[in-house]
């Protein structure tokens, strides 16, 4: 290889994620009442994501929602219970609505400690880190509302999600295997505004609730 093509070569690999207009950063962290509206409307054949760090309290991680939707009796939604503050459990509405029951798995405390790992929901499949369980498909095809992160919208339909706090380093959404979403936390310079920017579809996509997301370092 010629040392102009290296030097192009090189000059690709340094190309930023996102526009100049935007400072990509380490992660951005919801106190509590952050939440983002993804605009993208969950198939059976959507996948989720998030590369997350999730606040842990007395061993346990409080009972609120990560991502999600409700809608109509079927759901895709991640969000936690607790069993007497010793284990945690990981709720997977992928088919039922809440009363239905839904879908669940179990996890350890150990394994819920605040410790940096990716979380990824399919409509046959959750895994955090390396643990995996393999979920009741659901029969739905689309969901009539949009998916929601930092916090999961209820079987109500009130626009105001049930929100968590969390740390979030990066989200991707698939449908049909196709990568649709792929978020960078960052800010915007000209106001400081924290969010994520989506570099698939080139949209900047800012908080939803009251107050501000915290920030990590510059990338």
């Amino acid at each position: 290889m010629s040392l102009l093509l290296r030097r192009r070569a090189l000059l690709a690999l340094r190309k930023p994620l996102i526009p100049a207009a935007y400072q990509q950063v380490e992660y951005i962290e919801s106190t509590g009442t952050q939440w983002i509206d993804t605009g993208f409307f969950p198939t059976n054949n959507t996948r989720v994501e998030i590369d997350v760090r999730f606040e842990v309290v007395d061993n346990a991680i409080p009972s609120d929602g990560a991502f999600g939707v409700y809608d109509e009796g079927n759901a895709f939604s991640i969000n936690f219970g607790s069993d007497s503050g010793t284990r945690n459990t990981l709720f997977c509405w992928v088919n039922k609505s809440i009363a239905g029951g839904g879908t669940y798995v179990n996890f350890d405390a150990e394994h819920l400690l605040p410790t940096r790992n990716v979380l990824t929901l399919s409509n046959e499949r959750v895994s955090y880190g390396l643990l995996s369980f393999e979920l009741q498909k659901g029969n739905w095809t689309k969901l009539s509302k949009s998916l929601r992160l930092f916090g999961r919208l209820m079987l109500s339909g009130e626009e105001n999600p049930i929100k968590r706090r969390m740390t979030l380093y990066q989200g991707k959404i698939y449908d049909d295997d196709i990568l649709v979403r792929n978020f960078i936390p960052c800010y915007r310079k000209s106001d400081g505004a924290a969010g994520l920017y989506d570099t698939q579809g080139g949209v900047f996509y800012t908080n939803q609730g009251t107050g501000e997301f915290l920030k990590g370092g510059d990338i």
